[in-house]
């Protein structure tokens, strides 16, 4: 059996784990992002107004996959016994996805029996890694650097919550970037400096911060998406449930299906990646000057869908 990957962009509900609404940014007519000039905290504009982040499609977006599959029953306890995998692999598989973009991610051959699935389940590395660069309408300080260019720095890493975290178990350790700009993962200066690497967030909560600990992501409720509903559950390395922020290193992510997946001899998978709206560009001041902070990562949305061979 082979699984196909894309990455496109259609109006779906996407996967969103922060506490508020994405807003998509507002661009002037030279494609930049809209600044507020006379704000020293440098609001952007978007769907939602002035705010102190926007959200947009980034250009390369990284995910470590340990596994993916479909259940018989629903895995987020967690419990995967009842689970068949496209993909199993305990060192992880690293998968960059662009837009758009038609690939194959590595699983290797694998089989899965006949029968009915409710349960999409996708287990992967909390450090999502993002590639980007952005032009603002407004200079932006960076790290060292100003400009109406930024862009991701390679190798940098920030927890969600922008609080410092040791996860060593999974080489999670991160700089809290409050301090900003001497924290700041982004650079900035003119279109042709830029030089964008991938920059790394742990997401290792699910509500403001590491004091008021949340391991779960809408349990009993779930976020309705095109074909389901979904949940998401942090975990320890050994995949069992995350008890503090400090040990989270792995996310579990399920998708119940609104139609349950029929899967035959020969069906055919194919997976599909939404990017819309997965990267938050997050703006911030040190009191008199605005600066670029990070390219945060949201979770992107993933379709599954089964199909059988052509007879014709």
């Amino acid at each position: 059996m082979l699984l196909k990957i894309t990455s496109f962009f259609i109006i779906l509900f996407t996967l969103i784990i922060t506490s508020s609404a994405q807003a998509t940014c507002l661009r002037n007519a030279s494609g930049a992002i809209i600044v507020d000039a006379d704000n020293s905290t440098r609001m952007v504009s978007s769907t939602n107004g002035s705010a102190d982040q926007c959200s947009e499609i980034p250009d390369a977006y990284k995910i470590k996959f340990y596994k993916m599959g479909v259940c018989t029953e629903d895995p987020i306890d967690p419990d995967l016994s009842s689970c068949s995998f496209m993909l199993d692999n305990s060192a992880g598989v690293d998968h960059v996805i662009r837009m758009p973009n038609v690939g194959t991610l590595p699983t290797g051959d694998f089989d899965i029996p006949p029968g009915t699935y409710t349960h999409l389940v996708g287990l992967m590395s909390n450090r999502f890694g993002i590639n980007h660069t952005e032009t603002f309408s407004e200079s932006l300080r960076g790290l060292t650097s100003s400009g109406t260019t930024c862009w991701s720095i390679a190798d940098k890493v920030t927890a969600y919550t922008n609080e410092t975290i040791n996860n060593s178990l999974d080489s999670h350790d991160t700089t809290a970037t409050d301090s900003a700009p001497d924290t700041s993962v982004l650079e900035c200066g003119s279109a042709s400096d830029a030089d964008p690497g991938f920059s790394y967030e742990v997401i290792n909560v699910f509500s403001e911060e590491c004091s008021s600990w949340d391991g779960y992501w809408n349990t009993g409720e779930g976020r309705t998406m095109s074909n389901g509903t979904a949940e998401a559950r942090l975990l320890k390395t050994d995949n069992t449930a995350a008890t503090a922020c400090t040990n989270a290193t792995r996310m579990l992510w399920v998708v119940q299906f609104t139609n349950p997946l029929k899967v035959t001899k020969t069906s055919q998978f194919s997976l599909e990646f939404k990017l819309t709206d997965s990267v938050s560009v997050d703006l911030g001041t040190d009191g008199s000057t605005g600066f670029a902070v990070k390219m945060g990562a949201d979770p992107v949305t993933s379709i599954l869908t089964v199909t059988e061979p052509s007879t014709d």
